[in-house]
Formats: structure tokens, sequence, C-alpha cells
């Protein structure tokens, strides 16, 4: 990859996304973004590789066209309802003479908590040190350089289905990129969405994309917890073709164009046979999505509440 150009790739549900970058005076500068239908995925699974494959040509080929660049490194972005987190605790003894904690420390630590009980088809894809102890003195953001004997990390381990992740990663492959690294996609969405204040006081990211929603849980600065639903904005646009008695292309239009719906007005969409238009009312479609979203949010809050201490957030 030409040096100070950042990649990434985003295989969504309903569609996938390139995005490049470059290093500039205030930072990272979007100077190129593709977007494709993705026809090869469900709920962040790949049904199709060949259908992924043309996805991620086709984006990549525009976001390459609008840069003016030619790349083949990419930080891949992964999500569905195989994801799991857990959290873990590791110690080691610091290992200079002088009890100085390294940054060879701090690997070793880190590495230590990834040891955890996981199925031969399960994968680690993060582990996120939460805070580091050194000592019994606990809260350490970044122990290198102090004095101790002991030192421990509280670690936030983020694992995936080894054979979806690697069917993703033979996608990007076939098209012709290779991967530097795959993110569960959350953990990307907060970088780029939430203040580190947001997270030191505590907050929680809903990123609802087409087939699955993330959830993304951080306190204290750090994330711990994350999960995907298998539920997505796909299921609101199949309510409203099914209330408005309209196509899912239409549905999906009016979804995208009346968003809540909290104007009052009114509007007109086609018949299931396209010969006639037949006129709704906002008041209409809030009936229809304003449920559904109730739903989604209490799946979510019930995930949260079964794996998070109601006082971290």
């Amino acid at each position: 990859m030409k040096h100070g150009t950042v990649c990434g790739l985003d295989i969504g549900t309903t569609k996938t996304c390139t995005v490049v970058a470059v290093s500039g005076p205030s930072g990272l500068e979007i100077v190129g973004v593709g977007e494709a239908p993705s026809l090869g995925m469900r709920k962040g699974v790949v049904v199709d590789l060949d259908e992924t494959i043309k996805s991620i040509e086709a984006a990549t080929e525009k976001a390459e066209r609008m840069a003016g660049v030619h790349f083949n490194e990419v930080f891949v972005g992964i999500t569905g309802d195989h994801i799991r987190s857990t959290n873990n605790r590791a110690v080691v003894a610091v290992s200079s003479d002088d009890r100085e904690v390294t940054q060879g420390d701090v690997r070793r630590v880190i590495d230590a908590s990834k040891i955890i009980n996981l199925p031969s088809d399960r994968q680690i894809i993060h582990a996120l040190p939460r805070y580091f102890t050194v000592d019994g003195q606990e809260g350490v953001s970044d122990p290198v350089g102090m004095a101790g004997g002991r030192l421990e990390v509280d670690t936030h381990i983020v694992t995936g289905s080894t054979s979806f992740i690697t069917n993703v990663l033979k996608c990007v492959q076939r098209a012709g990129l290779e991967a530097n690294a795959v993110v569960f996609e959350p953990l990307a969405s907060s970088a780029a969405t939430l203040l580190q204040e947001e997270k030191q006081v505590g907050v929680v990211l809903l990123d609802i994309g087409g087939g699955t929603t993330d959830i993304a849980v951080y306190s204290l600065g750090s994330a711990i917890y994350t999960a995907t639903l298998p539920v997505g904005g796909n299921v609101l646009t199949s309510d409203i073709s099914l209330g408005l008695k309209t196509t899912l292309a239409e549905a999906e239009d009016v979804k995208k164009r009346l968003g809540a719906a909290e104007d009052e007005r009114s509007f007109e969409v086609h018949t299931l046979d396209g010969r006639a238009r037949r006129e709704h009312s906002t008041a209409e479609l809030r009936q229809i999505v304003v449920p559904r979203v109730l739903e989604m949010l209490r799946m979510a809050n019930q995930k949260i509440a079964e794996n998070v201490p109601r006082d971290l957030v």
C-alpha cells in the first residue's frame, strides 16, 4: 500500500463500501469512496462467494477511480451473529532485573489474556486492554516505565467463527486485495463517532445495518461488551412493504426518504403491480415503523442488561 494511504472495506448485508484516506495536516482525509450492492451476504455472513467478490471489486474500482490511486491492502470490517465477546484477566511477572515494566511485559500479559477456553471453530479477533494493574494499583492505562514486580491486565476479547471469517477473507483475496487486519465493525464505528469523554463516563453505540445491529458498550474509557443482533434495517423495509402493500424497492425508498416520519404529510407509493399509486400518511408510516424500532431497542437493551452491570453505563 502506498505510504500514508489507508483503505477500509465494509462488506455489509445490503451494500459493500470501500473508503480511501490519506494522511493530511489535520489527520486522515478521505479521498475516495465506492459503493456496490451486496448480493452474496446475509446477516453479515457470506452465502455466495462469487457475488461477494463482484461486490468487492465494484466498490473498490469506484473508490480507486475517485481517489486516483491503486491499492491492494485493506482493513476489513466484519459483523454477524457469530461474534461473541468476553472479558478476561491475566498476570505475569515483570521480567527486568530493575523491576521496570517494559513494552515486552505488556505484550506478554496481553498474550496471556488470550488464553481462554475457545472451541476449535472459533478464533480471537481482538484482545483489547481495558486497564492494567501494577503491584495491586488498578486503573493504569500505560504501565510502561512503572516500577513493580507483578503486571496484570483486564482485557476485552472479541471472537468469531473461523469459517465465517475465512470465507470473508477468501472473497477479499480473490478480489485481488490483501487484508491488513480484520476489525469488528462497531469498534471502528465507535472510533469514528464517540468522544473519549463519552467512553469514559459510559456509553452505548448501536450501529443498525441492513441485516444486523452491532452493539458496543464503553465504560471508563474502554470497551466492556460487544455483540451483534441478527436484525437490522431490512426488517423495517419488509414491514413497510407489507403495511403499505408496495414493493420492497419502493418501501426502501420510503424508509430513506421519510425516515422517522415526524412531519405530518402525505405521500404516494406504487401498488404491488405498479399500475397505480396509493396515498398514505406519515401517521400510517409511524404505526408501522415505531413498534419495530422499539422491538429492536428492547432486544439490544436485554442483551446489555444480561451482560453489563447496570452501574457501568
